[in-house]
């Protein structure tokens, strides 16, 4: 009999039982670890003692769950262990692949995120799947790989060979001058407290860019559109409180109503509302039968009635897209488990939320929804029971004599912030229109509590060796050697806001994309991660085969040739159960047909906290991937044809 582990924080009681039931009933033997009610929070420590276990299981094939919240940290925490290979699985099927490809012995269930049918569906997928092995063996292994020594071509004459070691030893020299004692220094203004954790649209971040920017002045590089500063129109809003008055029935925020997340209308108001049953149109059953809801505001109920598509009760936004296209102005709706999910969707849904100030479109349904407590509702329909009933029999639609006022108090804020940019152009003629890209983000999370996030890997990294590159690259032009084709130096802002920076320059780029060769992306390269215990001289790189071959070998020859770090592939494939493929300013590029490199060391114990300081940064380290990112940028910017797109992107570029 397999033993299985298992073990949660506050964040999935409801969860915990149900998963014991069915393991129970499927013949394994469990063993509880961790939180077993709400008041009983632990969070990492139940990781920790569960991968411990599971360890100590490993010969009788031990397997380990963990629910969290988002399964990030705590797998995360239970990665620390030796022996442990742990995966976020947010659907079965990535379960399976977690298993098949990864050999994972822990899965960790973001509940927040999961249905419990969909939890139990992975759960059952991960025990039943097996290990492939074969290819897999290497990234299970976590084995960088090594870089194969490139052969040149018998056709190529004594002359040209001689030209070439002629540009690479150029090219040594510049990239020499990527030096430690810059580095930390700029980093320990960067990161500093005076910075105050560079949140976009904070004055630490407009700080930040005043500091970048200045860099690239000193450094020679040319202005772009006039300025160093693209701005970046951004609108910010925090939900601060709010009421709902529905007849005689009172709702008070977060205690029997919530709106869900992005609810930015500040007044509802409808004498009228509809009651839509379930809000299911599916087959012979159709809740707007002879209903006109244009304008109106609907009234639903959660779960869907017998007979119809399951999906409508496990997909509320099947329901809000069906609304939405009939005209309602918002909806109103019951939840499964209102009451426990309540204190958890608190935090998420009074955050001060950050976005592009423009009109998106295709992004899903845009409906305002609320949703309210049984009792809340039962105060305006009456006995839910006989409600139901009512509805089995096609009966109980139709407009509410009494009306509904929603009042939020939403704080709002709109405003530009800005990327930095800075152009070298090239120098021949015939290649100068073709530009490489050089970036990094250099925003970070900003303070809390008085406590300051100073981001100093996450990016000051990556943002101090980009200044360093665009010295290098200016040192060089100056001195004659300057690159044929043009490189722009970007620094994102609001890459922790969801890639904004990046996503508003994709938009609106300075150079068309189709003249964009390529984006080099610096993202944490300061430091280790557990699976590189013994050894810092390592990078992982991400996309850098998904669109061209040659973006790809040119990667692995400037490694060869200079830099000899070790190449980790782990991460770049679309199987990663972490995403990080998505979740750099690379990706904004990627999806528009640019091949990318993304450069990232990967995530540690202080990840996003205030340990993120400048002292335990790596610094020969760092300037290591600098100078590999210099050499890649040197080859590609000077070499006589421009990359190739000649892979397919096994990415989907749909996040």
């Amino acid at each position: 009999m397999r033993k299985v582990h298992i073990a949660n924080d506050h964040a999935a009681v409801e969860l915990k039982p149900v998963l014991i039931n069915w393991l129970t009933e499927a013949g394994y033997e469990i063993v509880d670890h961790g939180s077993t009610g709400t008041a009983s929070v632990d969070y990492p420590d139940h990781a920790h003692l569960l991968a411990e276990a599971v360890v100590a299981g490993a010969e009788q094939g031990d397997l380990g769950i963990l629910i969290c919240g988002s399964a990030n940290g705590v797998s995360m925490a239970a990665n620390k262990h030796a022996g442990i290979r742990a995966a976020i699985c947010w659907r079965p099927d990535i379960a399976a692949l977690a298993r098949q490809h990864n050999n994972a012995n822990v899965i960790g269930l973001p509940a927040r995120f999961m249905a419990i049918p969909d939890a139990v569906d992975a759960v059952r997928v991960f025990l039943e799947t097996d290990f492939e092995g074969g290819r897999h063996e290497r990234r299970v292994g976590k084995i960088a790989c090594r870089v194969l020594a490139m052969l040149l071509s018998f056709s190529l004459t004594a002359t040209a060979t001689l030209r070439a070691q002629d540009v690479e030893e150029v090219a040594a020299t510049f990239a020499e001058l990527i030096d430690v004692k810059d580095l930390r220094q700029n980093l320990y203004i960067l990161a500093s407290d005076a910075m105050q954790g560079r949140e976009t649209g904070q004055p630490g971040q407009r700080m930040a860019a005043e500091f970048v920017a200045g860099k690239f002045e000193k450094a020679g590089l040319e202005t772009v559109q006039g300025s160093y500063f693209q701005p970046v129109p951004l609108i910010s809003s925090q939900i601060k409180g709010g009421h709902m008055h529905f007849g005689s029935a009172h709702g008070h925020f977060m205690e029997n109503f919530m709106p869900s997340q992005g609810v930015s209308i500040g007044r509802i108001e409808d004498s009228a509302p509809v009651f839509v049953g379930y809000g299911v149109r599916d087959g012979d059953w159709d809740d707007y039968k002879d209903l006109d809801v244009q304008g109106r505001v609907v009234v639903m109920l959660k779960g869907a009635p017998s007979g119809v598509d399951s999906a409508w009760a496990d997909d509320f936004d099947m329901k809000r897209s069906l609304a939405e296209s009939l005209g309602a102005q918002a909806v109103v709706a019951t939840m499964e488990s209102f009451e426990s999910l309540l204190p958890r969707y608190e935090r998420w849904i009074t955050r001060d939320r950050m976005r592009l100030n423009i009109e998106r479109e295709g992004t899903g349904p845009t409906v305002p929804t609320f949703w309210i407590s049984d009792d809340l509702m039962s105060g305006v329909l009456g006995n839910m029971k006989k409600v139901h009933k009512r509805l089995g029999k096609g009966k109980g639609r139709g407009p509410l004599e009494d009306g509904i006022l929603i009042e939020m108090d939403i704080e709002k804020r709109s405003f530009d912030s800005e990327n930095i940019w800075g152009a070298l152009p090239g120098s021949d003629p015939e290649l100068a229109d073709e530009w490489v890209v050089i970036s990094c983000h250099y925003d970070h999370i900003g303070a809390k509590d008085g406590e300051i996030f100073n981001g100093a890997d996450d990016d000051g990294s990556g943002t101090v060796s980009l200044i360093e590159c665009a010295e290098a690259w200016t040192e060089a032009a100056k001195q004659g050697h300057g690159p044929r084709r043009s490189v722009l130096f970007l620094a994102f802002v609001g890459e922790e806001k969801g890639l904004l920076g990046s996503d508003w320059y994709t938009s609106n780029p300075a150079i068309p994309l189709a003249r964009t060769v390529c984006d080099l992306n610096i993202d944490m390269v300061g430091r280790t991660d557990a699976e590189h215990p013994d050894s810092d001289r390592y990078v992982y790189l991400i996309g850098s085969d998904k669109l061209s071959s040659d973006l790809h070998r040119i990667s692995e020859e400037a490694n060869e040739n200079f830099t000899q770090l070790a190449l980790d592939y782990t991460f770049n494939a679309p199987d990663d159960p972490n995403r990080y493929y998505y979740r750099s300013d690379h990706y904004n590029f990627a999806k528009h047909n640019v091949p990318v490199i993304f450069y990232f060391s990967g995530v540690h114990e202080d990840y996003h906290g205030a340990g993120d300081t400048p002292d335990k940064i790596h610094y020969e380290k760092l300037s290591e991937i600098a100078r590999l990112v210099f050499h890649t940028s040197w080859n590609v910017a000077n070499r006589d044809t421009r990359l190739r797109i000649d892979q397919v992107n096994d990415f989907p570029s749909d996040r």
